[in-house]
């Protein structure tokens, strides 16, 4: 009886055996104990067992938990990468499209300014030639189909301003209806707020060619797509919704006679206003 309870408590104390918890003078108690008994020394063999194989277990479980943890981590370092190669490229098409919607419109307002040019303008449906030479504008406009034949004719240093019916010889005194100044861009704004807005939007794309011998930067955003050139940001071509525009450009080529009033004794005052 005495063996059995010494027993017991020995068995009680070897989970704290194995992990090295017991004090010495325990120790040498229950290494006693199992010089002479067998039941107590398969018990600890059975308990190192156990221990043994819970830890591999453990173990195992701890390496899973690394490999699927480092798996992840590597996932998200991809991802993390990605994202902050996506935004690097994404800032540096917002500066390349914003230096260059800058130049286009810093070039547009040049051109603006510029005192003697002729340009040639077809649509699907409109011809257009335009004439200017020291403040005096003359275009003449008429359908593709070759009608409505009008002029508009304005001298800008005095502010007359005269529109012709060529087919019907009528004229009359105009306000507005002639451009005084090249076909604008509709990317060559110069608001900065409105160019950093545009540089900015996902669906902006700007890149380069040459149209006409000319170089240029060609500009797509939603149905609209256009050409420009870099020396002048002038607009040469126009495509939105399969309505065309293309526009030729001369420059220092225009005379007094390109520019002169049209004879007024050829047309009749328009009296029906």
């Amino acid at each position: 009886m005495k063996e059995k309870k010494e027993c017991k408590v020995v068995q009680d104390l070897l989970p704290n055996y194995i992990e090295g918890l017991t004090t010495k003078e325990t120790n040498e108690f229950i290494e006693e104990h199992l010089k002479e008994c067998k039941e107590c020394q398969n018990v600890l063999k059975n308990m190192k067992d156990e221990l043994t194989i819970n830890k591999q277990k453990r173990d195992g479980r701890e390496v899973d938990y690394i490999k699927k943890y480092n798996k992840k981590m590597k996932i998200w370092k991809k991802l993390i990468l990605i994202v902050l190669v996506l935004l690097a490229i994404y800032a540096i098409s917002v500066v390349y499209k914003l230096s260059i919607l800058n130049k286009i419109a810093e070039k547009n307002e040049e051109s603006k300014n510029l005192r003697n040019y002729y340009y040639y303008s077809i649509t699907n449906d409109t011809l257009m030639e335009c004439f200017k030479k020291d403040g005096i504008i003359k275009m003449n406009v008429r359908q593709a189909r070759g009608n409505g034949n009008i002029t508009f004719w304005k001298d800008s240093n005095t502010g007359e301003q005269l529109i012709f019916w060529n087919e019907t010889k009528l004229y009359d005194k105009a306000e507005g209806g002639i451009l005084e100044s090249t076909p604008a861009s509709m990317f060559a704004s110069p608001d900065s707020t409105a160019n950093i807005m545009m540089a900015i939007h996902p669906l902006v794309f700007i890149g380069t060619q040459k149209y006409n011998d000319i170089e240029c930067y060609n500009i797509k955003f939603n149905t609209v797509y256009e050409v420009i050139s870099k020396d002048k940001g002038l607009l040469l071509y126009s495509n939105e919704e399969n309505n065309m525009r293309n526009i030729q450009y001369k420059f220092n080529t225009v005379t007094d006679d390109d520019v002169a009033k049209p004879n007024l004794s050829e047309y009749t005052l328009n009296n029906k206003n």
